[in-house]
């Protein structure tokens, strides 16, 4: 008995020890997440707000929300990137995560929503590197750069090689305006002229690379909220997005080009939401299937034949049950 309250005591004092260890309860304060986590929030905020601030000055705030692709999916996105951040395990806050906090502050003390867009695009790269063997905190990662890639990368890619880019976008409308309209299409850079002399300009947020990027960030954002693993397989699921809205924005294009009436309709407010709404419901459709288990992962166990050990997780704790068993 006496020896039992000696090992009790020894037990206690090691656990009082460990409580009271020197920097333990500061290093632990906060993690690893919630510090990646700030900085995403703090990073997009900035962006935008350097947006919205100046517009309200010139009493043009929602020439400046339009500026921002989608702003309501920028946050909705934001919101499950900070979900899966807060799933994500433990993990201290060491002296490189220190440094690339920094590197972000110092970058949002720039004056310009480029420098915001580059913080959070680095961020999450880095991210992805660092935390890579944790599920959640990859995902995370990933519907970040995917907000910075459709917000800000799209218009600088489309605005850098603008003439190669929107010729390419002219010539796949044109070729199908006129295969829709049985005349002469004539087609020059970013300018496209029907047969009735009608002329239609391809901009720059008509550009299949800016909706690409879109529809890569909706994707992701669906898929990784129902299942924050990548697996192989999203790369097909990628591809269907990418073909998807390659057809669907060559054939509005080519639908602006018919006559004066349907250039309203699809490029007017109810055209625009008629299609984006729809272009939303087949990319969330494509995620779900994408991201729903594989029948073979369906099953928790499998029961093993006669004699033979357990193919699935559970079955170590059943031999360990065997084992107890026959020792008692």
């Amino acid at each position: 008995m006496a020896a039992g309250a000696t090992v009790l005591g020894a037990r206690d004092s090691s656990q009082i020890g460990c409580a009271d260890e020197p920097g333990r309860s500061a290093r632990d304060a906060i993690s690893r997440s919630e510090l990646f986590g700030t900085l995403y929030l703090l990073g997009i905020a900035n962006a935008l707000a350097a947006l919205i601030f100046p517009a309200i000055h010139s009493e043009d705030v929602w020439q400046a929300f339009r500026q921002v692709r989608d702003i309501d999916v920028v946050l909705m996105a934001s919101a499950v990137g900070i979900y899966l951040l807060r799933q994500s395990p433990h993990a201290p806050v060491e002296c490189c995560d220190w440094l690339m906090a920094a590197a972000v502050a110092f970058l949002l003390l720039v004056p310009h929503r480029a420098a915001s867009w580059i913080a959070v695009t680095g961020l999450a790269l880095y991210a992805i590197c660092r935390d890579r063997r944790s599920t959640t905190a990859v995902a995370a990662a990933s519907v970040f750069f995917a907000i910075a890639a459709s917000s800000f990368w799209g218009l600088v890619l489309v605005q850098t090689f603008a003439s190669t880019l929107l010729a390419w976008d002219a010539a796949l409308a044109a070729a199908l305006l006129d295969v829709l309209t049985h005349g002469a299409v004539d087609r020059t850079g970013n300018v496209i002229v029907t047969s009735d002399q009608t002329t239609l300009f391809v901009m720059v947020w008509c550009s299949f690379v800016p909706n690409l990027l879109y529809g890569f960030l909706c994707w992701t954002v669906i898929a990784r909220a129902v299942r924050p693993a990548w697996r192989p397989m999203d790369l097909f699921a990628l591809l269907a997005v990418a073909g998807l809205i390659l057809t669907t924005n060559t054939l509005r294009l080519a639908l602006m080009g018919l006559s004066a009436d349907t250039y309203e309709w699809v490029h007017g407010s109810v055209g625009g939401n008629v299609f984006n709404v729809g272009l939303l419901l087949v990319i969330a459709a494509i995620a779900l299937r994408s991201a729903a288990p594989a029948a073979s992962s369906l099953g928790h166990e499998r029961s093993a034949p006669r004699g033979g050990e357990p193919v699935r997780e559970g079955g170590e704790l059943r031999r360990r049950d065997r084992r107890s068993l026959r020792a008692g």
